[in-house]
């Protein structure tokens, strides 16, 4: 799944004289920043790691991942996985309503799956659902149902056509979460609590008011913890010094993203956490286009870069990459080192480019990647800034040569890396297939994590950055934030989401 690293939007002045405090509607109200308004809280389209992060607050599925990443049941009482992998059968919690009052119910869970399966819905994630029984056919038109979804009262069963390990973690993820077609027909088929009207949540919090571009406003929607915050306040704010300012001045109780020019004067006063995160730092590549329609230019480039210098010169805890699943996951390989020889391709006449999202830490990156190439291989890279919308509007339709890019795991198995990469996979932006690499990864999502799986991974792995290099992995990201005072437990799980209603705030 895609992940915004940074995000970059412009907005409309936000007041940065702002002195209002986040304890204004009480002690149980939480402040913290957003760097930019979600594209959209629809289950079946959200796909970047700021939408994970809202509507993991606002929906639930099946199953979920708390703070500390552990898969969990939300909607689900009980769960049965049949020994071949083929067969995942729930029970509804007894008692389980919309905000609205309305009950949950197993059909629900199929309306959802259907409509995200609908290739006019557009989800990007919806190949994690096509080993279900029937999906193809009715994607394609061929069926009028998912024939491997059966609903009984409050069970609901999944028939798979072939065994697949995590098909629980992939019921934890927004594209399977419960919607209601009356919804949907009062909305035009539409589904975001964020710009729609009156549409319900099933999860602890609800959106009570947005200002486009300045805030989103969360209330609880149940009754929740004694000490978890009644009230969100999501300030947006896309410029990273003035996020950094309204936290020191006590209006906001949590910085998300660090600049890097503060975080040592923030760690000296104890401030700062950082966490693992499962997520990598990468540039990619449109094959399509010269030079690195070719593999020996991609391998020179990757082989060129200075990783050891490139987070040293971050300093913010990242570890250099040479795998392309992070560390700590299963796949991960540990980082070789910098290359001592690149052997340079011939000289290219074409104007290199490579296409990055602004902001403080990505211009680091790229400066210094366009430095090494100049360096190493004698290469002018000429750098094209964009802000987030634009960058990725260009990499879903016509990629630059090169680009950068971030990409995390919306589920604990480290399996979900390889997929993007498939052939006809919608995050394949590269272009990239390689029929004995989609075979591999077959196998993969096949098996349970175990030694002779992980030793296929790396294999799929060295296919995609060395022989093939269609990826660059440059580093792999920790969560890195500052709480403040007023705040008393505050965790980001390893897939960079906090679930409020497990904060904890001080009387």
């Amino acid at each position: 799944m895609i992940r915004r690293f940074p995000i970059l939007l412009l907005i409309a002045l936000f007041g940065v004289g702002c002195t209002s405090n986040p304890d204004d509607g009480g002690s149980r109200r939480l402040s913290l920043h957003l760097t930019s308004e979600p594209v959209t809280l629809d289950p079946s389209q959200v796909e970047d790691g700021l939408g994970f992060r809202l509507i993991a607050n606002l929906m639930e599925g099946l199953m979920g991942f708390n703070s500390r990443g552990e898969l969990v049941k939300r909607l689900a009482e009980s769960v049965d996985i049949s020994t071949d992998l083929k067969t995942y059968r729930f029970k509804l919690r007894a008692g389980a309503k919309w905000s609205d009052g309305v009950p949950i119910e197993a059909d629900q869970f199929r309306t959802a799956i259907e409509r995200t399966l609908l290739p006019k819905t557009g989800s990007k994630l919806s190949g994690l659902l096509k080993w279900i029984e029937g999906a193809a056919s009715f994607s394609e038109g061929k069926a009028a149902t998912v024939s491997g979804i059966e609903t009984n009262g409050p069970e609901i069963t999944f028939h798979l056509t072939k065994p697949i390990s995590f098909f629980d973690q992939v019921l934890a993820l927004p594209i399977t979460y419960p919607l209601r077609r009356d919804v949907l027909e009062a909305n035009g088929g539409k589904w975001d609590p964020l710009r729609g009207k009156n549409i319900p949540t099933n999860g602890p919090y609800r959106i009570r008011s947005s200002t486009p571009d300045q805030e989103i406003f969360l209330e609880a929607a149940r009754p929740i913890p004694e000490k978890a915050p009644t009230e969100v306040r999501l300030r947006i704010v896309a410029d990273e010094s003035t996020s950094s300012t309204l936290f020191e001045r006590g209006s906001l109780d949590v910085l998300t993203r660090i600049p890097v020019l503060d975080q040592k004067r923030l760690e000296r006063r104890g401030l700062v956490k950082t966490v693992p995160f499962i997520a990598t730092y990468f540039l990619g590549f449109n094959l399509k286009k010269k030079p690195f329609d070719r593999a020996e230019y991609r391998q020179a480039l990757s082989l060129a870069i200075r990783r050891i210098g490139l987070v040293n010169a971050i300093g913010t805890g990242e570890a250099p990459a040479s795998s392309w699943i992070p560390k700590g996951a299963e796949g991960y390989y540990p980082f070789r080192g910098d290359a001592a020889t690149v052997k340079a391709p011939p000289r290219v006449k074409d104007e290199l480019r490579l296409a990055f999202d602004a902001g403080t830490r990505n211009s680091l990156v790229v400066e210094k990647v366009q430095s090494d190439l100049k360096v190493v291989l004698g290469w002018d890279v000429r750098l094209k800034p964009m802000d987030w919308k634009s960058l990725v509007s260009t990499i879903y339709t016509d990629p630059e040569m090169v680009f950068r890019f971030g990409w995390s795991s919306p589920m604990a198995d480290p399996a979900i890396f390889l997929s993007p990469f498939l052939s006809g996979d919608p995050f394949s932006f590269s272009h990239y297939s390689n029929p004995a690499y989609d075979r591999l990864v077959g196998e993969i999502f096949a098996m349970k994590p175990s030694p002779e799986r992980e030793a296929k991974m790396i294999e799929a792995e060295k296919i995609l950055v060395d022989q093939d290099a269609v990826v660059v992995p440059l580093y792999h990201y920790v969560s890195t934030y500052a709480v403040g005072p007023r705040v008393a437990k505050y965790e980001v799980n390893p897939f960079g989401i906090t679930q409020f209603e497990e904060v904890e705030m001080k009387p």
